[in-house]
């Protein structure tokens, strides 16, 4: 994906310096990104490592295109004296952004899998020790079991 990403950047910066044009980038950027973001929600457990690297470059070329395009276009829309602040204003947003994103699908990633899960040995008390007789074994594991709780 890192790959794909500083490549696309470096060509849109080659381009946009010679030809002065970059409106064109953020749309290609996009574009890729959302197919390569596509074709990565419809990965399996029989996807090839070829094709799953094939998506990440995908996806690192949208985002090589954007990111480096969005500080572009906040910079040619503001006066010289306010550069510093345009460039400041995209990565601070870019960071809350991204921040806030990690939180969310951080915290409902697993409330969607929970159901899915299977249960955990460390969920379950030792079935050793379920048999009367207090044997070493089962004398271990409850140690080891409570001292992990």
């Amino acid at each position: 994906m890192m790959a794909g990403s500083v490549a696309a950047s470096m060509i849109a910066g080659k381009v946009m310096s010679k030809t002065g044009r970059y409106k064109i980038f953020p749309i290609v950027g996009s574009a890729s990104l959302a197919v390569g973001m596509g074709l990565l929600a419809t990965m399996d457990t029989t996807t090839s490592r070829i094709a799953t690297s094939a998506f990440m470059i995908l996806v690192g070329i949208g985002t090589g295109f954007s990111i480096q395009m969005a500080d572009t276009i906040a910079q040619n829309s503001v006066e010289l004296r306010d550069i510093g602040a345009a460039s400041a204003a995209t990565s601070l947003f870019r960071t809350l952004g991204g921040a806030l994103g990690v939180a969310v699908f951080g915290s409902l990633l697993p409330r969607a899998t929970e159901a899915r899960r299977p249960p955990r040995a460390w969920d379950q008390p030792p079935t050793a020790c379920h048999r009367p007789a207090r044997t070493p074994i089962c004398t271990q594991s409850a140690t080891a079991f409570s001292r992990s709780s």
